[in-house]
């Protein structure tokens, strides 16, 4: 089956979400006098994780999430900041940090010669808008579809049905879905009935239990993977 429309999650896919969010965290930390260390940010990441594990469960907004971690990460800090403060001066640096994966630049120069390349991403819009602004791939990306401005988000189907409604040509069966998460991208892509390759850099066993047409270790296996389905 060829593919000429190509649906790349954003985060930890193209962008080094990682580095990005380190680096929003230091700047969260200086401004507001929180003691920065590899213990406190990885108490932070739990607070994020766990409500982004319950955004993807569909049991709160994004608007709330943005701002609940920072409330949960400074209650269990013990400490009394500005929640909301902390959060828009963390949105603001993400924004402006479009650190790339490894080869994520060269495949989308390479791909966009021939494909259609699509960002589909759970991820707040100003920064994602802001990211792709300041990204060397921004040439390369036809459109960038955004779960708050869809108002769906992945792994919902209608998500994905809001991104074919405005994509001419696109079926189900042209189109590969790329990206890193298996709750939202992979079983997104199972949901809505489309082919999906899973970017697994860290060499993760395959979940038994979903259908995944392709699995990657590095982004630039993918020009093979797409050849040899022409």
């Amino acid at each position: 089956m060829n593919y000429p429309y190509l649906l790349f999650d954003a985060d930890n896919t193209l962008f080094n979400f990682d580095r990005a969010n380190q680096e929003a965290f230091h700047a969260v930390c200086r401004q507001f006098d929180i003691p920065d260390s590899d213990e406190t940010f990885a108490l932070y990441e739990r607070c994020n994780n766990e409500m982004w594990a319950a955004f993807d469960r569909g049991e709160c907004t994004k608007e709330f999430l943005v701002v609940q971690r920072f409330r949960n990460f400074l209650s269990a800090m013990g400490l009394d900041r500005d929640a909301e403060g902390c959060n828009a001066l963390h949105l603001h640096t993400l924004s402006q940090c479009a650190f790339m994966l490894p080869y994520a630049e060269e495949v989308c120069h390479t791909l966009a010669r021939s494909h259609k390349l699509y960002l589909v991403t759970n991820a707040v819009a100003s920064v994602q808008r802001g990211r792709l602004a300041k990204s060397p791939i921004v040439p390369d990306i036809t459109a960038a579809f955004i779960s708050e401005e869809a108002g769906a988000a992945k792994p919902s189907a209608a998500y994905f049905d809001y991104v074919f409604a405005r994509i001419d040509g696109i079926t189900r069966e042209n189109c590969l879905v790329i990206g890193d998460s298996i709750s939202s991208d992979i079983r997104g892509a199972n949901n809505a009935g489309i082919p999906c390759c899973w970017y697994a850099p860290k060499g993760l066993p395959v979940p038994e239990e979903l259908p995944i047409r392709h699995t990657i270790r590095n982004l630039n296996e993918i020009p093979s993977i797409l050849a040899a389905h022409r």
